[in-house]
């Protein structure tokens, strides 16, 4: 309980028998090691605008990926992550798509247009989510809270029932849906 607020805090637990957590890359999960490469991928990054889904896809490019697709509400944070990622690597091709995973019609174009630029989709980042703000149940906001739970799960449905049809044979899913926005 937070004793300033009287609000209930939220303690993560940490996991028996790990004692040391890693924040930066080190040697042996480095993405510029050659069996690591991301070359000739293409990659698709729900929410890859900002925050986790554009440090993402500065990975994949430092990887060698050179083929990118973000996407996101916000079509200048969009267009912003494209020009920084296609200055800082050269080879990169991004294409940015502006749209909310929580509009079928929008998501289904963006895995359309996706095959149609780059072919067949090797890895989808699901990343796009939102985490409303932490408050009691009693004082939370309804319409906040309908608007986590759309984006997270009917978004993901979106998101990964499109990907279906969009996904190369080996195609690989990372999903992650609590994110703030």
């Amino acid at each position: 309980m937070d004793t300033a607020t009287n609000e209930p805090t939220i303690a993560f637990p940490t996991p028996e028998g790990i004692t040391k957590y890693h924040t930066t890359p080190y040697a042996s999960i480095d993405v510029t090691r050659p069996e690591l490469s991301a070359a000739g991928k293409v990659v698709l990054i729900t929410g890859g605008g900002s925050g986790l889904g554009f440090a993402f896809a500065q990975h994949f490019a430092m990887a060698g990926c050179t083929s990118i697709v973000i996407t996101g509400r916000r079509q200048d944070v969009i267009d912003d992550a494209k020009r920084a990622l296609e200055k800082e690597y050269s080879a990169l091709r991004v294409l940015a798509m502006q749209g909310d995973v929580t509009d079928k019609q929008a998501v289904v174009k963006a895995f359309e247009t996706t095959t149609e630029t780059f072919g067949a989709i090797d890895v989808l980042i699901n990343n796009a989510g939102y985490l409303p703000s932490y408050t009691a149940l009693a004082s939370s906001d309804p319409d906040d809270w309908w608007k986590a739970f759309e984006t997270n799960v009917r978004g993901s449905f979106n998101v990964l029932s499109s990907f279906l049809f969009s996904a190369a044979s080996d195609a690989v899913v990372i999903s992650k849906c609590t994110t703030r926005t």
